[in-house]
């Protein structure tokens, strides 16, 4: 665990080192990509239980290809929900919060953690793949066709067994990018698919839709340090009210629901992975003093931040 600034994250290389002593079925190139077998939720060990508590996950990016599964599965996605069938992928980019809401059963397909440097060398960075996938407010779960499903399945399993056959074969580095960069493609040309489709039925955004995008940018800017609704308004030269009706229109949810929401899946991701004690916490997300935080914490989650530490 480190602690940057004034987040405490799981950086790349922690999850590089729980993956090597978490499961002997993962596969590891140069420290830069890991590549790993799902497994049935009931088996799943340390290394695959990280995300059952908030997480953030720092300069890394989190590809799930669900190729089989029963039922169905959920994460949550910087206080989003997102469902998991099978045949889908889901793709997470580095600073977000990420959480199992509900463990897939019986799966199979891949998990893959990337850090930034390794897409650059493939030329593919996810980053810009980004505006094709956020234009219903980040839909980061797509469904693929079984065919495409299999092909992706198909394409890991064999850069699976090249990660791990024999790296000192003098050609190991280039068949392991060519590989990666042919996975690479074939998710740009789903994403691209995914636009085209969009296209067809994308409408001009409405100023609440327009007002709500803006609120969410702020809001992931500044919850650390402002959770009253009357900072925002401030800040887009609006009025409270109007702002809460708007997010309530558009979102469902009203704009302290937003706010107290990702206050607290940072304070889960704190308490859980932190070495920090529980006055440091308050006093590092801006709470007066410890009492206040603890108020705060039991009235939104049921349980004293002390409880749920020792959960």
């Amino acid at each position: 665990m480190e602690k940057q600034g004034k987040l405490t994250t799981f950086s790349f290389q922690r999850i590089i080192q729980l993956s090597k002593i978490s499961s002997s079925n993962v596969s590891i190139y140069e420290d830069k990509f890991i590549l790993f077998p799902l497994v049935n939720s009931q088996e799943a060990d340390e290394g695959n239980q990280i995300l059952i508590y908030p997480t953030r996950i720092n300069d890394a990016t989190f590809i799930l290809l669900c190729y089989e599964m029963e039922g169905e599965a959920s994460i949550i996605c910087n206080m989003q929900e997102y469902i998991i069938r099978k045949n889908s992928i889901f793709i997470c980019t580095p600073g977000s919060i990420l959480q199992f809401k509900k463990l897939p059963k019986n799966a199979k397909g891949w998990g893959i953690v990337t850090d930034s440097s390794f897409t650059t060398e493939m030329n593919l960075s996810i980053q810009t793949l980004l505006p094709h996938i956020t234009q219903l407010r980040e839909q980061l779960s797509v469904n693929i066709s079984a065919e495409k499903a299999l092909l992706l399945n198909d394409l890991l399993s064999l850069t699976h067994r090249i990660i791990r056959e024999n790296p000192s074969d003098s050609y190991y580095s280039k068949k392991v990018k060519a590989q990666t960069a042919v996975f690479g493609y074939e998710i740009i040309s789903v994403m691209s698919d995914l636009a085209e489709s969009m296209k067809a039925v994308e409408k001009k955004p409405s100023r609440e839709e327009l007002y709500f995008k803006q609120f969410m940018s702020l809001l992931n800017k500044h919850y650390i340090t402002d959770r009253s609704v009357m900072f925002y308004a401030d800040k887009m030269h609006l009025s409270p009210k109007y702002l809460s009706a708007v997010v309530k229109k558009v979102s469902g949810q009203t704009p302290s629901n937003w706010i107290d929401g990702l206050v607290i899946m940072e304070a889960k991701n704190l308490l859980k992975y932190s070495e920090m004690n529980i006055q440091e916490i308050a006093y590092m997300m801006n709470f007066p003093n410890q009492s206040f935080f603890g108020k705060y914490f039991k009235q939104r989650t049921g349980m004293t931040p002390s409880a749920y530490r020792e959960n």
